[in-house]
């Protein structure tokens, strides 16, 4: 069984996610608007509202909701911006987030990035789409 890829549009050198069978590998995203190619001006919560807002358009090429997320790993660069990043993360996912690490890494991949979130979605039986 071969991976599914999607890419983004514009193309970036990876794939925005990749489903094989009913689990989807979302790329990592970050507060970088992706129509601009620019990090959204502003702090944490700034580019963490951002990073959910490229997370939606990801989980929509897949057709996931919130509820069919598995697992999300989170990646920031300051241990100050955890409380701020979680006020952000309780806007979108107010029951909580799935199983996942949050670890804070001295830098992400471009300079100013300040959070990165990846997800792991599963494909509702049945319907193949949103359950949110």
């Amino acid at each position: 069984m071969g991976a599914h890829l999607v890419h983004y549009d514009p193309p970036r050198p990876y794939a925005r996610g990749s489903r094989v069978g009913d689990l989807v590998f979302l790329a990592g995203e970050t507060g970088t608007d992706g129509h601009t190619g620019h990090l959204v001006e502003g702090g944490i919560a700034e580019q963490s509202e951002q990073a959910f807002r490229n997370l939606r358009e990801s989980m929509d090429t897949f057709s996931l909701g919130w509820d069919d997320l598995v697992r999300m790993d989170v990646f920031l660069t300051d241990s100050a911006h955890i409380e701020p990043f979680m006020k952000v993360l309780r806007t979108h996912m107010p029951g909580g987030s799935p199983p996942g690490a949050l670890v804070c890494v001295t830098e992400l991949a471009h300079a100013g990035m300040l959070v990165e979130i990846e997800c792991i979605g599963a494909i509702p039986d049945g319907n193949g789409g949103r359950t949110t």
